[in-house]
């Protein structure tokens, strides 16, 4: 138990290093803290920079979340618990991170990274709900929200493990939670409609 008190700090702290911030500042020079929505993950990074450096953003922060995942799973054995109750960690690493004034992403591109190991056929359906509900509404938010909603209605169709259905439906709480704000823009119809790079 020690051991894995210790594999959540790194999660949290693998989580919280701040791609978009950092990457941002050594390419472009500026803090995309104050630009947009002032969100560090990829979407605001690609309104403000370019579409390949967003994509670079968005690789990193999936790997945030899937470095630990994965070595719990190596450590443990696929299907262990352990690896689902570590992979919120390095999601809310992400969204409060430690080198950012406890201040991040909103979650999105982390939890396909820790989530795909554990759930691959879920994680998939989710992408694809999302480019499909982007296509049709071309807000980023609402796809991926609606992303981490199939997550959980697929996990409990799909699968019998409860830690799957948990796990997404955490997930999903986490996504939507820190869509808040846009969640409000939607209803005022005054959503910026943007890019394909999650968040």
């Amino acid at each position: 138990m020690n051991h894995f008190f210790i594999y959540y700090i790194l999660a949290f702290f693998i989580g919280s290093i701040p791609s978009g911030l950092w990457l941002t500042k050594a390419f472009y020079g500026f803090d995309i803290r104050k630009k947009g929505s002032g969100n560090i993950g990829s979407t605001n990074v690609g309104r403000f920079t370019s579409r390949q450096l967003a994509l670079l953003v968005q690789i990193c922060d999936m790997l945030k979340g899937l470095i630990p995942v994965a070595f719990v799973m190596y450590v443990y054995g696929s299907g262990h618990v352990n690896s689902y109750r570590i992979a919120f960690v390095p999601v809310l690493g992400h969204c409060f991170s430690i080198f950012a004034g406890f201040k991040g992403g909103k979650g999105v591109n982390t939890s396909i990274g820790a989530y795909v190991l554990l759930n691959p056929i879920s994680t998939i359906i989710g992408i694809a709900v999302y480019f499909i509900i982007k296509r049709l509404t071309h807000y980023v938010s609402m796809g991926s929200m609606a992303m981490s909603a199939s997550w959980v209605i697929s996990s409990v169709i799909i699968y019998s493990n409860p830690h799957q259905a948990l796990l997404a439906f955490v997930l999903c709480i986490i996504i939507v939670l820190r869509h808040r704000e846009n969640i409000t823009r939607l209803m005022k119809g005054v959503e910026p409609k943007t890019t394909n790079m999650m968040k």
